[in-house]
């Protein structure tokens, strides 16, 4: 309802409702990504790539899991990110399930929802450099995202590699990393997405 910033040729806005569900628009990669799993893996009477193919056609849709059989026969479950591989709102959630009850075959059931965020907070005693804790929770949120739903843990030796790669975090070299109190892996469900949440630094 209010412009945050000065945009050329705009001088007002008369929205009643604050907008909201806004998305990049999908790059030539996301789209060529979209196009060649509709070639490459095949789509047929309501097979499991068929439900991937009908979520991902909805705007604003990004990663997407899908559990087949999951409460029983002719049940399904699919779980969606929105287009930032972020928790999908109710009413994202709502379009995708509209859209699938109107493609799928008569006498399947399905359920679409959203990840439920798993928390990780991130402890390391920086041995060489600054250490700054809201870039280290920028850039490992960052690879969080970007690695939705191709894997069944966080990786307690790739989260340090991100951390020492991106020179936004200040860490040129650390010791004692734990991933919620521990120096191991997080194992993660079909329906949890990881997100940092406290980083401290020990002394």
């Amino acid at each position: 309802t209010k412009i945050p910033m000065s945009i050329y040729g705009v001088s007002a806005v008369t929205n009643k409702n604050s907008a909201y569900d806004g998305f990049d628009e999908e790059t030539d990669e996301e789209l060529l990504e979209r196009l060649l799993f509709k070639v490459r893996q095949p789509a047929t009477s309501g097979n499991k790539n068929h439900y991937i193919i009908w979520a991902t056609n909805v705007e604003g849709v990004g990663g997407v899991k899908v559990l087949p059989l999951w409460n029983g026969n002719g049940t399904v479950k699919v779980i969606i990110t929105n287009a930032e591989n972020e928790i999908a709102t109710e009413d994202l959630i709502a379009k995708v399930q509209n859209y699938i009850d109107e493609q799928r075959p008569i006498g399947a059931t399905v359920t679409v929802v959203s990840p439920k965020p798993l928390n990780i907070d991130i402890g390391l005693k920086v041995t060489k450099g600054s250490g700054n804790p809201n870039e280290i929770k920028n850039v490992v949120n960052d690879f969080f995202k970007t690695t939705a739903f191709e894997r069944e843990y966080v990786s307690y030796a790739q989260v340090g590699k991100v951390i020492l790669e991106k020179t936004a975090t200040g860490v040129q070299d650390y010791s004692d990393l734990t991933l919620n109190n521990k120096a191991e892996n997080i194992a993660l469900t079909d329906e949890q997405l990881p997100t940092v949440g406290q980083v401290y630094l020990i002394e």
